[in-house]
């Protein structure tokens, strides 16, 4: 519970705390206290970038803008720099890899678990932190020997990291159930950091209701050590809207002002006192909903945080916003907070000075060079931009304001031979070898965007990526017209399990993504052609990594003999490559729910078509039932191996 306390004691007791940190901040205010898609090279002229669908890691001269490209590996995620190496997480090869900065080569590659994410290391370069999302684990590494030192399990895909510059605190935050960890460095112990629960309104009835947190990008840490800055989108999914799947369903349905919405952008930010655990006081809910000539309202979720060097100001990249927001580290006075709470100690969402800068696509990191200034990755748009700090400080939107100022962002102009001019930025591509398709790169930027108004309605801050979150599943359940419904999975190739959606019979994944958004999400003016092309980008994602897959203990062995069993009955409607029988069966009180695919399902929690089950284990016991196949004869041991079987799919 978060308690009240006089505001005239709560400036005294923060400003203490600064004071208490003031010997544990950075020796270099401008090196990455967070995990990373972009970093500053040892002498910050170089910046280096871990271009996923490219396989390589970049290196651009910040001064030139020379850019180099090396083949790293699978999916490079975040890249840390740790003394005289590049550590970049291969997701798709559950490997990092190590790169000789002097030399700009490939060093070695170091195994993990399945789906490394995040990374992060000391400013002495002595050791880097690993989140390992699907194996569920951080590891901590030694950078000299390059050997693992330690491992903490954490709970709910842990995927983003920062790290105090004291070297003491490890602060983790997962991709499901909103869940920040604290881990002293020290002591070896790990603990649930108690985010509190944030108030928003209901979109018809504007009563304040609380909203569900999920985590949604990079979190960092001030360099002098006193403010953990975390990115969330705050989502309000326990009313029912009424019919959302009516075309444009309007403001008075699903889209509302700012803080009464479905979707809402938050960055949530709290003392960190003695550069220990994150102080249960001094939490501050900042909704970020901003103005911008070309853009429209921008409300998208955030993925990342980063402190400029003078710990003032907090950037923040809105990923599906095409944008990079600007907020005071401070509201005012010493107090970290500028949102209230009520009785109860739940936090009200309250508002900072925002400036904002139009970005290329997919922004996701901003990095600072030798001279403090700031550079945004568009990894969509394969461009890194200048971005003045200070310019959007100083034309950031007045509180209140009806006639905001903007600045945009400064492009490098990158001259890159070979380059497709097929779509708008062309010119600052780095990549000449785009892995995906023109269409399928088309599809992305649609996919992935709340501003283009053919895919959503402005301002309700959503993006197919919103829900299916880096083109998977957010583990939440919405209170749709039929029903509550949870969010499938997009992993894979969709259309090899069609129909697709949970009941409706949809015959592609094109046709869904249409109806999508021009219904649901309130876009307006999309072609089939480009809901066609949304479908083949969603068809060129892969399966989730499960960390047991392939592997052939007895246990699974077992399991796989139980699964099919005739008397079981489990292959019956999942059987073949797709594990599923493209049909549709009457169950859970639903007509024709279409069979979904067992492939990764272990990472696709909740279960059912209204996440009435929270584990694999409870959709299991709801087979003795003789419901949906018959588990009624298993004991707890065959139970067990049935288990170890599907999450090993």
């Amino acid at each position: 519970m978060i308690r009240s306390i006089p505001s005239a004691l709560l400036a005294t007791l923060f400003a203490a705390a600064l004071a208490g940190c003031a010997n544990q901040g950075l020796e270099d205010d401008r090196f990455a206290t967070g995990s990373s898609a972009i970093v500053a090279g040892s002498s910050f002229q170089a910046l280096y970038t871990a271009n996923p669908d490219q396989a390589t890691v970049s290196r651009i001269d910040s001064q030139t803008g020379a850019v180099a490209e090396l083949e790293v590996g699978l999916e490079p995620t975040r890249i840390a720099r740790a003394g005289d190496v590049l550590i970049a997480t291969l997701r798709n090869e559950r490997a990092l890899a190590v790169i000789d900065e002097a030399t700009f080569t490939l060093r070695e590659r170091l195994p993990t678990g399945a789906e490394p994410y995040g990374v992060v290391a000391t400013e002495d370069g002595s050791r880097f932190y690993v989140a390992v999302s699907l194996a569920g684990v951080v590891q901590e590494w030694d950078t000299a020997s390059l050997t693992k030192l330690r491992s903490w399990p954490v709970e709910g895909e842990p995927r983003w990291l920062a790290l105090h510059p004291n070297g003491d605190s490890l602060y983790v935050g997962s991709a499901f159930g909103g869940l920040v960890h604290y881990i002293d460095l020290p002591s070896d112990l790990v603990s649930l950091v108690d985010v509190p629960t944030v108030m928003g309104f209901h979109p018809t009835t504007g009563e304040e209701v609380a909203l569900t947190p999920r985590i949604t990008g990079d979190l960092a840490i001030s360099p002098d050590g006193s403010t953990l800055a975390i990115p969330t989108m705050q989502v309000e999914n326990s009313s029912p809207g009424g019919d959302l799947s009516a075309p444009n369903p309007g403001a008075a349905v699903y889209y509302a002002p700012p803080g009464g919405g479905r979707f809402n952008a938050v960055l949530l930010t709290t003392a960190v006192v003695g550069g220990g655990e994150p102080s249960e006081e001094y939490w501050d809910a900042t909704l970020l909903n901003v103005q911008h000539a070309d853009l429209g309202t921008v409300a998208g979720y955030p993925s990342s945080a980063t402190f400029t060097p003078d710990g003032d100001t907090i950037m923040l990249t809105i990923e599906s916003g095409e944008a990079v927001v600007s907020v005071p580290t401070r509201a005012s006075g010493v107090s970290a907070r500028s949102g209230t709470r009520n009785t109860q100690g739940w936090l009200q969402l309250g508002t900072r000075t925002q400036g904002i800068a139009h970005s290329s696509r997919g922004p996701r990191g901003v990095a600072f060079d030798a001279a403090g200034e700031g550079y945004v990755f568009a990894y969509h748009e394969g461009a890194v931009e200048r971005i003045k700090a200070s310019a959007l400080a100083e034309q950031a939107t007045p509180r209140g304001s009806t006639n905001p100022l903007y600045v945009g962002a400064t492009s490098f102009d990158f001259e890159v031979s070979g380059l497709s001019t097929a779509k708008a930025h062309a010119s600052d591509r780095m990549f000449e070898d785009m892995v995906l398709t023109l269409d399928q790169q088309a599809g992305r930027d649609l996919f992935f965007s709340s501003v283009d108004d053919r895919m959503a309605f402005n301002g309700a801050g959503v993006s197919c990526s919103t829900c299916h979150f880096e083109g998977r599943n957010d583990g939440l359940n919405w209170p749709l017209e039929r029903g509550a419904r949870q969010t499938p999975s997009l992993a894979g190739d969709v259309s090899q399990t069609a129909p697709v959606t949970w009941a409706d019979g949809v015959p592609s994944v094109g046709d869904e993504a249409f109806a999508t958004s021009q219904g649901r999400m309130g876009g307006f003016g999309l072609s089939q052609d480009s809901a066609d092309k949304v479908a083949a980008f969603i068809d060129f994602g892969r399966h989730v990594d499960v960390p047991t897959r392939g592997m052939q203990t007895a246990q699974i062995l077992a399991g796989e003999e139980i699964f099919n069993r005739a008397d079981v009955g489990c292959g019956d409607c999942h059987g073949g490559a797709t594990l599923q029988d493209g049909a549709s069966h009457d169950m859970l009180g639903l007509s024709a729910v279409n069979t979904p695919t067992l492939v990764g399902i272990t990472a696709t929690a909740p279960y059912f078509h209204d996440g009435s089950a929270p584990t694999l284990r409870a959709v299991l016991e709801y087979a003795r039932s003789g419901a949906m196949g018959d588990t009624s004869m298993l004991d707890d041991s065959e139970m067990d191996a049935l288990e170890a079987y599907l999450t090993s799919l």
